[in-house]
């Protein structure tokens, strides 16, 4: 019997009001959902943006100035021709812009170490010795290098007295940038040769 049936026979029999009540079951309210954990995409990121082109490293490289450290003087460089040079006693008179010095040696050189050629004069010049650790034959003097930038120079080469090498020069200097352009230093340097017999 339904419920509104048996609550108006309790009236009749003079009972207490009924109260209706239902007997279908309530569904329970549904429990939220947990949150899902969300991860943020992946931001897609382009090579090009994050990796310079080989234009762009070119272009930097052309707008980079990059100096080597290379060091230069001025000077005049007189090789000598040739190389090597008979034994005997030498006198060298060595003439730049007005001032003089004289120079003696000998050949073969002295022992590794030790000075082979003395001057006197104000002649500002580096005389070369080589060959001190071959064979007595392969000894020489020279190169000559004159410091600065002298106009005139003059080389004179006596061996036991009699002249055996002479040589006047009016170099003319290059300008010389061993680390590249625009980077120091900047020197100017000129070269020539002797020949001693």
């Amino acid at each position: 019997m339904k419920p509104r049936a048996l609550c108006a026979i309790a009236l009749f029999l003079g009972l207490a009001a009924c109260q209706i009540t239902t007997t279908e079951p309530v569904s329970p309210e549904p429990e939220p959902e947990p949150a899902a954990t969300q991860t943020p995409a992946p931001v897609a990121t382009s090579a090009a943006s994050t990796k310079p082109s080989e234009g762009d490293l070119l272009d930097k490289l052309k707008n980079e100035k990059v100096c080597t450290e290379m060091g230069c003087v001025d000077g005049f460089h007189v090789g000598v021709d040739p190389e090597v040079w008979p034994k005997g006693r030498y006198q060298l008179e060595l003439e730049a812009d007005g001032k003089k010095s004289t120079c003696e040696a000998s050949l073969p050189l002295p022992a590794c170490g030790k000075k082979a050629v003395s001057c006197k004069g104000d002649v500002e010049v580096m005389i070369g010795e080589s060959g001190c650790a071959l064979p007595p034959e392969q000894h020489g003097l020279g190169p000559f290098t004159f410091k600065g930038k002298p106009a005139k120079v003059a080389i004179t080469v006596k061996r036991g007295g009699k002249e055996v090498g002479k040589a006047s020069f009016s170099p003319t200097y290059k300008t010389v940038q061993p680390n590249g352009p625009s980077c120091p230093p900047t020197c100017e340097h000129a070269t020539d040769k002797i020949t001693v017999k």
